[in-house]
């Protein structure tokens, strides 16, 4: 091959990584941009940085005791339908080794929503059983939480519908009951 041939093909190839590259910034500029409008539009605090405090901060999750180096990111925080609420996307490593036995790294990343309703609740898991259900919501009562979970990450209508999913389940109790549970406390 000569090497002018090699030469094209090695810019060509390195050019086509530089404009995934781009393409790639460019569409998570625009979904947290939409996620920042939808935060917005709730009246929801909205902060990007990540925090490593969420572990604690929710620690009746199992979820969020899982590998290490975990933290929560792109923070929504406010109330919806007078509940105090946390969206956010979570990370966090797991670990194993290669044929080689070399470690190698596990990045999980998922979009959760926590609503506080005062309310002593008994422990509860809700979670899709057909794989190919879309999207796939777990569902979690812990403490006087609920946790709406996905698989990955939520674009607006996600973290909507899982708000909606969570608040609304807390909402199918009678105020009855409503109130008798919170006299419970």
């Amino acid at each position: 091959m000569p090497d002018g041939l090699i030469i094209v093909f090695f810019v060509a190839f390195f050019g086509l990584v530089i404009a995934f590259g781009v393409y790639g910034y460019k569409q998570n500029q625009k979904r947290l941009a939409a996620l920042r409008e939808w935060a917005t539009s709730r009246q929801f605090t909205f902060d990007e940085a990540h925090d490593s405090t969420f572990d604690d901060r929710f620690a009746e999750f199992e979820c969020f005791r899982e590998g290490k180096r975990r933290y929560a990111y792109n923070i929504f925080e406010g109330s919806y339908r007078d509940f105090p609420t946390t969206a956010f996307e979570y990370h966090y490593e797991t670990y194993s080794k290669d044929k080689d036995g070399k470690q190698q790294t596990h990045h999980h990343y998922f979009s959760a929503v926590v609503i506080e309703t005062g309310l002593p609740l008994k422990p509860l898991w809700i979670r899709p059983e057909n794989i190919f259900e879309a999207p796939r919501l777990s569902i979690e009562l812990q403490s006087g939480r609920v946790l709406a979970r996905g698989d990955g990450c939520f674009d607006a209508a996600g973290y909507q519908g899982a708000l909606d999913t969570a608040v609304g389940l807390i909402e199918l109790l009678p105020d009855s009951v409503r109130r008798e549970m919170h006299d419970e406390r």
